[in-house]
C-alpha cells in the first residue's frame, strides 16, 4: 500500500482521479465500471502470482491498444511477462510510475 500512497502524492495536483485497487480482482471491477474513462493503468507484478498477467490481458482487450498500461515490478522477468500480456511500458522502480504517467498523459505538472 505504500507504493499507492507514493504515486498519489507524486500525482497530487495533476487533475487526475486516481482509482485504487487492492487486488487484480478489484482492478478488474474498476475497469468494468469505468472502462473508456480510464487514461492509464499501473499494474504491480509479483513473482509467482499470475493474476496480474491475466488482468493485463483482460484490460488490454477491454480498453484497446491506446491506453497505457505500466508494469511495475522490481523483478525484470515479471515485467517482461506483463509486457507480453499487453503492458506498453515497464519500470523496475515503482517510484518512477508517476513520472511515466506524467510523460504519457497531458496533465498539469
Amino acid at each position: 500500500q505504500m507504493i499507492h500512497q507514493l504515486i498519489k502524492r507524486q500525482l497530487a495536483g495533476s487533475g487526475l482521479e486516481i482509482l485504487e485497487a487492492g487486488s487484480p480482482e478489484d482492478a478488474a471491477l474498476l475497469i468494468g465500471r469505468y472502462g473508456k474513462e480510464i487514461s492509464a493503468i499501473a499494474v504491480e507484478g509479483i513473482l509467482g502470482n499470475r493474476n496480474a498477467y491475466f488482468l493485463v490481458k483482460a484490460a488490454r482487450k477491454d480498453l484497446g491498444p491506446d491506453v497505457p498500461i505500466i508494469a511495475m515490478s522490481s523483478d525484470g522477468v515479471v515485467n517482461s511477462l506483463l509486457v507480453e500480456a499487453g503492458c506498453s511500458h515497464k519500470t523496475l522502480f515503482k517510484n518512477h510510475v508517476a513520472a511515466i504517467i506524467r510523460d504519457l498523459l497531458p496533465i498539469a505538472a
